[in-house]
């Protein structure tokens, strides 16, 4: 008679994390009353990015649910520019990402990494749907 051997299947493999699907160590998210407080922080946060060549953090100021939010992610800023973004950010509300939103952002970020090191695009969003 063959043996039973107790205890669940053993968990498959997971696939080694890639720099699409790997979380960064740094990520920061808000979400913003109005457009123009959203543009405000972002061109802000913009700025003082370019004021930090040694930092490697990628900006996002996008529409989700109708509400404009703005994402910085990437590796651990410098201090001073970490304090600068977290000043920026709270002057909208805290935001709390889902997942797909995040792994996009990463792996956008891994895309526009591979082609320079400061890659800038801007797309409007799209009007709502007509009921």
């Amino acid at each position: 008679m063959p043996s039973i051997e107790r205890g669940g299947s053993p968990e498959p493999p997971e696939d080694p994390p890639t720099p699409e699907t790997e979380l960064p160590p740094y990520l920061r998210a808000a979400r913003f009353a109005t457009e123009p407080h959203s543009r405000r922080a972002y061109d802000q946060a913009q700025h003082a990015l370019y004021a930090t060549p040694e930092s490697d953090v990628s900006l996002y100021r996008f529409h989700l649910n109708r509400v404009w939010h703005l994402a910085a992610l990437g590796e651990l800023p410098p201090q001073e520019l970490a304090d600068q973004l977290d000043t920026l950010f709270a002057t909208g509300e805290p935001a709390e990402l889902p997942t797909e939103v995040v792994t996009m952002l990463v792996a956008r970020r891994a895309q526009a990494t591979r082609l320079g090191r400061w890659v800038e695009r801007h797309q409007r969003p799209m009007p709502p749907a007509e009921p």
